[in-house]
C-alpha cells in the first residue's frame, strides 16, 4: 500500500510528533511519504490513500486548498472533499443544534460582533476559517478595538480578519 501524507510546506516532514507515525507506519510495511499538498509535482493518483495530515497553511489560501482536495480521486482520500468543504469554516459549530456543544454566533460584521460579546459577556472571537488559534482574541468589551479588524494573535501565526465565530469564554 502506499500513502501520501499531506502536509504544508513549512511542515515538509509532517507535524511535530510525526516520527512516531512514520514508525508505526513503517513497522507495518507501508510505503508512505510526506508531499505538500500544492506541490504540482507530485502524483497524487498514484497513492493507493491520501491522508491530509499538517496542511495548516489552508487558513490562508483555502479556496486553493479546496480546489485541491476536490481534485482528488475522492475514493482514496482520506474523509474526503466534501468534510474539508464543510468542516474548514467553522460555521458549521452554529448549525450542531442537537449536539452539546459551545454556543455559537456567527458573525460577519463589527456591529455583529459587537452584540454578541454583549451577550456572551467575556467571549472568544475566532475567524470562522483560521487554526491553531491564529486570529483568536478573548474579549469583554463591546467596543473593544480589535473587534472586526484582521488580529495577529502570535507572531508565528498569519494575519486573519473575519467572517468570525463568537463563544463564550468556557474556563
Amino acid at each position: 500500500m502506499t500513502v501520501l501524507l499531506a502536509t504544508s510546506g513549512d511542515l515538509p516532514q509532517g507535524e511535530p510528533g510525526a516520527p512516531a507515525l512514520d514508525a508505526v507506519l513503517a513497522e507495518r510495511g507501508v510505503d508512505f511519504a510526506w508531499a505538500r499538498w500544492d506541490d504540482p509535482h507530485v502524483d497524487w493518483a498514484g497513492a493507493d490513500l491520501v491522508a491530509v495530515r499538517s496542511t495548516w497553511d489552508y487558513v490562508t489560501r483555502h479556496t486553493e486548498f479546496l480546489a485541491w482536495a476536490g481534485s482528488l480521486d475522492q475514493a482514496r482520500l482520506l474523509n474526503g472533499a466534501d468534510v474539508f468543504t464543510w468542516n474548514h469554516d467553522k460555521r458549521y459549530l452554529a448549525d450542531l443544534d442537537d449536539l452539546p456543544v459551545v454556543p455559537s454566533v456567527l458573525a460577519d460584521d463589527r456591529a455583529g460582533l459587537a452584540e454578541a460579546v454583549a451577550h456572551f459577556g467575556t467571549a472568544v472571537v475566532k475567524p470562522r476559517v483560521s487554526a491553531g488559534g491564529a486570529g483568536l482574541i478573548v474579549v469583554n468589551d463591546p467596543d473593544d478595538p480589535r473587534l472586526g479588524r484582521p488580529v495577529r494573535s502570535h507572531p508565528d501565526y498569519p494575519e486573519v480578519g473575519g467572517p468570525w465565530l463568537v463563544q463564550p469564554l468556557v474556563e
